[in-house]
């Protein structure tokens, strides 16, 4: 039986935030709503740096920094461009969440 249904609209960083997606989902147990809400990072190559957004604690940038990362700031609202999207099946009851914007002071 299917478990989850995932996907996301944001150029580059689609295949990235999938992978978070589905990784929050069966590697920690988060139901799609969280999943969809948890921080995101984002790496396309080693020149452009780590990408984070805000929600990532100082001692967790700390120790990618201490392991090479270079970091980057993200947009201005703290986010990367991405809509992030999913479905899970528990139990045979869906759960769905879509997130038109990431944006803090989005409505959706």
């Amino acid at each position: 039986k299917p478990l989850l249904s995932v996907g996301a609209a944001g150029g580059p960083r689609i295949i990235t935030s999938t992978l978070q997606l589905i990784i929050n989902s069966i590697d920690y147990g988060m139901m799609m709503d969280s999943a969809v809400k948890t921080a995101h990072m984002c790496c396309l190559t080693k020149e452009q740096g780590l990408e984070l957004e805000e929600g990532f604690s100082p001692d967790t940038i700390r120790i990618l920094k201490e392991r090479g990362h270079n970091i980057k700031e993200t947009s201005d609202f703290g986010v990367l461009l991405v809509m992030p999207n999913g479905i899970r099946c528990e139990d045979g009851v869906f759960y769905q969440k879509t997130m038109c914007s990431r944006r803090p002071q989005s409505k959706f």
